[in-house]
């Protein structure tokens, strides 16, 4: 049986992630053009830890269906207000009917002009403000507070014109109609929350609880839940750094062609487009990461419990398959990105036995001495050697046992004062 110790949510998990990456660009600098990011002072390559969590969310989405908090289909403010609602919250709302000739006018002025911390959808008006305040509803909705400009009146009115309202044919609403019917709106918002003046406690730690248990993202790598609505924040359990090449890279960027042009107006003057393409020729970059079972619980206490923890077994399978395979399948021209390894070190408990640079430090990956010694760059993975952890690593006056993960079987015991070494995905 295959020993599964990496996918124990109640031990501390710390992970080395690799992978390679040629004639492309891994994490594009939009300070810098799209250009690769580079540190200026060693000259070495660098991802975000965003740039590798976006690869996690689009994989499992993409392959596993699973619900991903940051993502670009929903404003975000509209999820929270969504698991608040889920959650039994009384929020500010109010639905609009199509039969009354105000809430007419106001579903034109919704589709016409973003009002900050208004979200229309479906004939439903949602006050997403942090305070449920009658004050600050109401001032919102002012008409000084949205910026309601002459032009905007106009283009309301026109469009009711033309959509042969019969209330607004021959009599078109002005800026005191749009006033009036704002006012009935707050009005409506405030009367909807029964006097409550913000998010409670116990319907903030309900939301927050609801996000963790729908979206992945969030019970993995935590959320700031405070854009809107406040349902204050998650501090998830796996965190990443960024990734660095091990050498120096040379970036290029590269002009191309398109035989077409954009516009019509250049179609006698040029038969081409200019664009431009950055890349690296060669990097090998190396990432680390951390789960934290402490991060992990329901309600924190100092004693683990499995009932406690809301990432399980398959939360943790899912991730290290995510590691490698989300690189798989974000493709393209420019982003030909190659996974070369993601290591596993757990511990045989949560607090961990030795500090997680030290186990880092035990995975050497080194430029081959001929290369060194020619002083040629790197160009491929065969020109690294690598070297995996040894048996055993000196804490002070502990020395901590390194078990291959291949060495155990799913019924033996694992000593107290040990690591276990997974190779989830490795390449030789």
């Amino acid at each position: 049986m295959t020993c599964e110790i990496h996918l124990d949510p109640t031990k501390r998990h710390d992970f080395v992630l690799l992978f390679d990456v040629e004639n492309a660009n891994p994490n594009g600098d939009p300070d810098a053009g799209n250009l690769p990011r580079v540190d200026p002072e060693t000259m070495c390559g660098f991802t975000t830890d965003v740039s590798i969590k976006r690869k996690v969310r689009d994989y499992l989405q993409l392959t596993h269906e699973i619900p991903m908090f940051i993502q670009s289909e929903t404003a975000l403010n509209r999820l929270i207000f969504e698991a608040a609602e889920d959650a039994g919250a009384q929020l500010p709302k109010a639905t609009l009917d199509d039969t009354n000739k105000e809430d007419r006018l106001l579903m034109e002025l919704l589709a016409h002009k973003e009002i900050e911390n208004i979200e229309f959808e479906n004939n439903d008006v949602r006050y997403v403000g942090e305070s449920f305040k009658k004050d600050e509803i109401k001032k919102a909705l002012k008409s000084d507070a949205i910026g309601l400009s002459d032009d905007d009146v106009k283009a309301v009115a026109d469009a009711l014109v033309e959509s042969e309202d019969l209330d607004y044919k021959d009599s078109p609403p002005a800026k005191k109609d749009i006033e009036g019917a704002l006012k009935s709106l707050a009005d409506k918002l405030c009367a909807s929350v029964g006097g409550k003046k913000k998010l409670e406690k116990t319907d903030k730690d309900n939301t927050r609880i609801k996000m963790i248990e729908t979206y992945f993202d969030i019970r993995m790598f935590g959320a700031v839940l405070s854009t809107g609505l406040n349902a204050g924040q998650v501090r998830g359990p796996v965190q990443l750094t960024f990734a660095k090449s091990l050498d120096p890279i040379y970036r290029m960027d590269c002009g191309i062609t398109r035989k077409a042009v954009t516009r019509e107006a250049d179609r006698k003057r040029k038969e081409n487009e200019m664009g431009r393409k950055p890349i690296i020729s060669y990097g090998l970059y190396r990432g680390f990461g951390f789960y934290s079972p402490y991060l992990a619980q329901k309600t924190p206490q100092t004693k683990l419990t499995s009932d406690n923890i809301f990432v399980t077994k398959e939360h943790l399978k899912s991730l290290w398959e995510a590691l490698w395979k989300g690189f798989d399948n974000d493709h393209s021209a420019c982003r030909h990105i190659k996974p070369r390894g993601v290591y596993v070190f757990t511990h045989s408990n949560a607090r961990g036995n030795a500090p997680s640079h030290r186990l880092f430090d035990m995975l050497k990956i080194e430029l081959k001495k001929e290369l060194k010694d020619e002083g040629r760059a790197p160009s491929q993975f065969s020109d690294y050697d690598k070297s995996l952890p040894s048996e055993s690593l000196n804490i002070g006056a502990d020395t901590v046992r390194i078990i291959p993960a291949e060495e155990i079987t799913g019924d033996s015991a694992i000593p107290e004062n040990a690591v276990v070494f997974t190779k989830v995905y490795f390449e030789d």
